[in-house]
C-alpha cells in the first residue's frame, strides 16, 4: 500500500483498516509533523474526485424540436488526499534494457489510468559514473515515456546504487516539504528501483541492500526489478531489495510490476470509499424537461417550467461506488441561448465532501419552425376555349445587295453560357480504397469555432464523402470500396473494407459507441493500414486513407530511438505509405490558442501526409465537408476530364 509520508491518520474510527495501510502513512523512525486529530482537522479536504461529462444531442434547434441531454458520472476516492508520487529508477545500460523499460512502462500505463487521485511521475537514471534525474516530479504522466525508453543494451554490475536511492528521496522530500508549507495532505509514495549485480562483486551487493534499506527505512514503498537474462546469478541480492517479495520481478515477466502497483493502488482507493454519490442539473427558464424523458428518475425535482429548474439524483454505498448515467430531454419555450449547469457531488466514508462541476452546455433556440407554404388545390372553374390565332403574311424576300466597304474583323474570342456533358465519371473511373480513420475521443463532443458538434460534422462529411464513391460494381465486377476506423486511446477497425453501402453508414453511424479519452495518433496510422489489407480490398484499385484528429497526440509513446512522441506519429504514418497508400491528414481545430484541447499540431500532420499539400487544418465546421469533397474529386472523377485553365478542343 503506497506510503503517506508525514500523514497521520485521518480517522481513528478505520484503525482496522489502517493499521493494515501502515507501511504507506507515516514514516517510521520519525514522529509525524502533527497529532492525528490536527491533521485531519486542518486537511478536511477530501480525497475524492471523479469524473463528469455531459453532451447535448441538438444544441441548436427551433422551437418546436426538442434535444437530449446525456450526463455520464463516475466517483472515485482514495486515502490519499495529497495524490501519488512515484519515482522510477532506471539502470541507464542493462543486458535487458528491453524488458527494463517496457517493465517500467507497464507501471505507468496503470498509473496514467488512475483518476481517483492526482498521479506525479520521476524518472532518475544512473550507472557507476553518474546519478542523473531524467524527469522532475510532474502531473503530465505521459511524458515519463521517453525516459523510460532511453537506457539502452549494455552492462556496468558496479552501479552508484545508493547515490540513486538518496536522489529518488530527495525528490520525494522536496515534494513533502513543499506541501507542508502550503498546509496541503502530504502524498502518498513508492520506488519502483531496478538493479543488479554479478554475486562475484558482494560489496556491490552490499551497496544495493543499503541504498533499499534507506528507502524502505524512509517508509517509502520500494518495488524491485532485474534487468538481467542470468537471474540466478545476477538477480541473487536484488530479489531481497523490494519491501515485499510479491513487489519482485525479473525476465521475462513484464507485467508483474505493474499488477503488484494495480494491486495497492486500488486498496487505496478502497480505504476511503464513497457514502453517497449525487448530481444535480440546471434548466434554465427558456428551456422545460419534455414530461416522462427523465432516466432514472430524479431523487428531487425543484422548480417550475419557466423559472430556472434542478434535477436532482443521489446514490448511496455501495451503488453509489458505480458509473451512473441520466438522461432527459428538453424543449425550448422561447428563443436565446440557453446554458445548462450541472454539478457532481460525492461524500466519502470520512463525511468529507467534495464537488466535480460539469463542463456547461449551451443550447441556443433560432426562432419559430417554418411551415411549408401549402399547395392551393385545383379550383373547378372550366378551361377556356381555345383561339384560333391567324397566320400572319409572307414576309417578302429581300434581294441580294451589293457588298459594302466595311473592312473584316479579325476573329476574336465569345463567351457563352453552355451546358456541359462530359464523359460520365463511370466510364472513365479509376477504382479507389478508402479507409476513413476518424477521432473518437471525447473532445470531438465539444463544439468547433462556429458552433456545431464536431462529432456530428465529420460523421455527417464522412457520409457525403462516401456518396461520391462509386460502390456499385460494373461489367467487370469493379468498384470503389470504404473501410471505417475509429481511435482514442485504442484503435479499431468499425468496418473492413467493403462496397456496401448500407453497411458503411451504419458504421460511421455507431463508431461513436467506443468513444472515450485519449488521441493516439500512432495507433489511427497502423490500424487505417491494417483496415487496408481487409475484406474486399483489390491491389488493382488506389489504396486512400484520410485521418481526421481534433487534438494534439495524446498518450502516445516516445520514439526509443529519439525520444519524441512526433517521430512515434510520423513512423506510424510511413507505414501505410510504405504500402503506397495517399495520405491525407485533417485537423479539426486550430494551430494556436490558450485552450490546449482545441488545438492541431500542423507540422505534424503535414509530416504524416503523402505531401503538405495533403494535410488540411480547418476551425470550422461549415468547411469539413467541402475538405472531404476536394479528397474525394482525386480520385472519384478521372484526369481525362477537361482542364479549364486549357482551350477547348
Amino acid at each position: 500500500m503506497l506510503n503517506r509520508s508525514h500523514r497521520a491518520i485521518a480517522a481513528v474510527a478505520l484503525g482496522a483498516v489502517l493499521m493494515a495501510a501502515a507501511m504507506w502513512l507515516v514514516p517510521q523512525g520519525r514522529s509525524a509533523p502533527v497529532a492525528a486529530s490536527e491533521l485531519a482537522q486542518r486537511n478536511r479536504i477530501s480525497s475524492c474526485k471523479g469524473e463528469m461529462k455531459g453532451a447535448v444531442v441538438t444544441d441548436t434547434m427551433l422551437l418546436c424540436e426538442q434535444s437530449e441531454i446525456i450526463v455520464d458520472a463516475a466517483p472515485a476516492c482514495s486515502s490519499c488526499p495529497g495524490g501519488l508520487n512515484v519515482v522510477f529508477v532506471e539502470v541507464s545500460e542493462a543486458f535487458h534494457a528491453d524488458w527494463q523499460n517496457d517493465a517500467a512502462i507497464g507501471v505507468l500505463q496503470h498509473l496514467d489510468t488512475i483518476r481517483s487521485m492526482t498521479v506525479r511521475v520521476a524518472v532518475v537514471h544512473y550507472d557507476s559514473r553518474q546519478v542523473v534525474t531524467r524527469l522532475r516530479l510532474t502531473e503530465q504522466v505521459s511524458r515519463a515515456r521517453g525516459p523510460l525508453n532511453q537506457p539502452v543494451l549494455g552492462h556496468d554490475p558496479h552501479g552508484d546504487f545508493v547515490g540513486a536511492a538518496r536522489e529518488a528521496l530527495s525528490i520525494l522530500r522536496d515534494s513533502r516539504q513543499d506541501v507542508e508549507r502550503q498546509g496541503l495532505p502530504t502524498p502518498c509514495e513508492a520506488v519502483v528501483f531496478f538493479a543488479s549485480t554479478k554475486s562475484a562483486f558482494p560489496q556491490d551487493e552490499q551497496k544495493m541492500l543499503e541504498a533499499a534499506q534507506l528507502i524502505k527505512g524512509d517508509r517509502v514503498p520500494l518495488f524491485v526489478g532485474c534487468p538481467e537474462s542470468n537471474t540466478g546469478d545476477y538477480c541473487r541480492t536484488t530479489r531481497k531489495m523490494p519491501s515485499k517479495s510479491t513487489w519482485y520481478a525479473e525476465v521475462p515477466d513484464t507485467r508483474k510490476l505493474a499488477s503488484a502497483m494495480s494491486g495497492q493502488t486500488r486498496s487505496l482507493e478502497k480505504d476511503v470509499g464513497v457514502r453517497t454519490f449525487g448530481l444535480s442539473q440546471l434548466i434554465p427558464p427558456g428551456l422545460e424537461v419534455e414530461a416522462g424523458s427523465i432516466n432514472p428518475a430524479p431523487s428531487e425535482v425543484i422548480g417550475t417550467s419557466g423559472t430556472t429548474m434542478t434535477l436532482k439524483w443521489e446514490w448511496r454505498n455501495p451503488e453509489a461506488r458505480q458509473p451512473q448515467t441520466v438522461t432527459f430531454k428538453l424543449k425550448p419555450l422561447q428563443t436565446g441561448v440557453w446554458p445548462v449547469d450541472g454539478e457532481m457531488q460525492i461524500t466519502d466514508m470520512d463525511g468529507i465532501k467534495a464537488k466535480v462541476v460539469m463542463a456547461q452546455k449551451v443550447i441556443t433556440v433560432t426562432g419559430p419552425c417554418i411551415r411549408p407554404t401549402e399547395t392551393p388545390m385545383p379550383s373547378d372553374t372550366p378551361e377556356p376555349s381555345p383561339t384560333t390565332t391567324p397566320e400572319p403574311p409572307p414576309t417578302p424576300t429581300p434581294t441580294d445587295l451589293p457588298p459594302t466597304a466595311t473592312p473584316t474583323r479579325e476573329p476574336q474570342p465569345i463567351y457563352l453560357p453552355v451546358s456541359l456533358r462530359e464523359p460520365a465519371c463511370k466510364n472513365l473511373e479509376r477504382h479507389a480504397d478508402v479507409v476513413l480513420v476518424i477521432d473518437m475521443s471525447t473532445s470531438m463532443n465539444r463544439q468547433s469555432v462556429d458552433g456545431a458538434q464536431k462529432k456530428a460534422t465529420v460523421i455527417d462529411a464522412a457520409k457525403a464523402f462516401v456518396g461520391r464513391l462509386d460502390l456499385t460494381a460494373n461489367e467487370e465486377g469493379k468498384s470503389d470500396h470504404a473501410s471505417i476506423v475509429g481511435f482514442n486511446n485504442d484503435a479499431w477497425v468499425q468496418l473492413e473494407m467493403t462496397n456496401d453501402a448500407a453497411a458503411i453508414t451504419t458504421a460511421l453511424d455507431t463508431l461513436d459507441l467506443r468513444q472515450k479519452e485519449g488521441t493516439r495518433l500512432d495507433l489511427a496510422f497502423l490500424k487505417g493500414a491494417e483496415a487496408l489489407q481487409s475484406g474486399l480490398r483489390t491491389t488493382e484499385n488506389m489504396a486512400v486513407l484520410v485521418m481526421l484528429t481534433d487534438g494534439l497526440p495524446n498518450r502516445v509513446p516516445a520514439d526509443p530511438e529519439t525520444g519524441r512522441v512526433e517521430d512515434t506519429v510520423i513512423k506510424a504514418a510511413q507505414v501505410a505509405k510504405d504500402m503506397g497508400a495517399s495520405v491525407y491528414t485533417i485537423g479539426f481545430g486550430r494551430s494556436t490558442g490558450d485552450d490546449i484541447i482545441d488545438l492541431v499540431y500542423p507540422e505534424l500532420l503535414a509530416a504524416c501526409a503523402t505531401n503538405p499539400s495533403m494535410a488540411y487544418i480547418e476551425p470550422r465546421a461549415d468547411r469539413m465537408a467541402a475538405i472531404y469533397s476536394e479528397i474525394a474529386s482525386v480520385f472519384t472523377c478521372p484526369k481525362e476530364r477537361h482542364d479549364w485553365s486549357q482551350p477547348w478542343p
